[in-house]
């Protein structure tokens, strides 16, 4: 049969069709083969339950390989208002990579300013005792006073403790106070100059009955043995979360002391720089500790980096993040810059 006749051609043109489909198919099948080479992340739309601790930075890293994702992972879960609060049993949709990125670009196009990277705080201990530099030594609103268990001079978690409070104090049962000991007056390390007085929080306690003028509490917490005379104020409780932050102009800080004395200092300890609020120091302010090159013709290098965690009018409060060497009271800082 000639394969220019009526049931020639209409073969012929079914046998093309046949050939184009399994061409799709074989397109589709090697392009899905090459995404999912190419890129991390879930293949189909997946669900993911939050749970404690969590953040969108964690999650991107986790599914994606790459935390600078979470914008993008947010603008695909609309349901989620603010990207700095997601709690344990919140629904996370997660999206093939491919979808992500793409429908991503012309979302994150509209906005001008994106969150921050948020540093989880939870992670890092000292930060519950960080304590702080005062410009002058605090009063606080009261003190401890004895133990319910004669003989003792330094209490702990679960002892039962007497407070008094100042003229004027209105406490009330159930309220919760943190425990303070100034530690002495702090001098700058090149100056000499004194730069404040470190304040340590020693623990916390819980206001139980008032007895003869005086309160019965509960130490809740211990981070150093209680004594007598240690100051209380309100509790506050503490941030989870900080977004971090980088400088609009260059500033330069020193490490003036430390939480720990007498020791060479790593990521996860707390320091104390001699900068604060008056000088545009904010919280969550990211720093790199810099020293000079061992010789003339070597250049600066970077050793460590800080976050604030808390300001004061002249003064403020850091966490170590990282250090490539031991990092020392009297090292210079420098803000990370836009």
């Amino acid at each position: 049969m000639s394969p220019f006749t009526d049931k020639g051609l209409e073969g012929g043109r079914k046998m093309r069709k046949a050939v184009a489909v399994l061409i799709a198919v074989l397109v589709g099948v090697l392009s899905l083969w090459l995404v999912e080479a190419s890129s991390e992340g879930p293949t189909a739309k997946e669900v993911y339950t939050v749970v404690k601790g969590d953040t969108l930075w964690d999650i991107s890293e986790e599914f994606y390989g790459d935390p600078f994702l979470w914008p993008l992972l947010w603008q695909q879960n609309q349901q989620i208002n603010n990207p700095h609060l997601i709690y344990p049993g919140d629904r996370i949709y997660l999206y093939p990579y491919e979808v992500l990125v793409e429908e991503g670009k012309e979302e994150l196009k509209v906005s001008e300013e994106r969150p921050k990277p948020l540093l989880k705080l939870a992670r890092y201990p000292e930060v519950l005792f960080a304590g702080f530099l005062a410009d002058e030594p605090p009063q606080g609103v009261g003190e401890v006073i004895g133990a319910e268990e004669d003989g003792k001079d330094h209490f702990v978690e679960g002892d039962f403790l007497y407070l008094s409070f100042r003229e004027g104090v209105e406490p009330v049962a159930g309220e919760t106070f943190t425990i303070l000991r100034v530690k002495g007056a702090v001098r700058h390390p090149l100056t000499g100059e004194q730069v404040g007085y470190k304040v340590a929080v020693i623990g916390r306690a819980v206001l139980l009955e008032q007895v003869e003028g005086v309160w019965r509490a509960e130490a809740l917490l211990s981070y150093e043995p209680i004594q007598r005379g240690d100051l209380l104020l309100p509790y506050l409780p503490p941030l989870e979360e900080l977004p971090l932050l980088k400088a609009s102009r260059p500033l330069e800080v020193r490490l003036v002391a430390s939480r720990k004395e007498g020791h060479l200092l790593g990521e996860g300890e707390v320091v104390y720089l001699d900068k604060g609020e008056e000088d545009g120091v904010k919280p969550g302010l990211l720093l790199e500790v810099v020293r000079e090159g061992t010789e003339a013709a070597l250049p600066t290098k970077k050793v460590g980096r800080l976050a604030v965690i808390s300001t004061r009018k002249q003064t403020s409060t850091a966490l170590i993040l990282s250090s490539r060497e031991p990092l020392k009271v009297g090292d210079r800082a420098e803000a990370v810059i836009e």
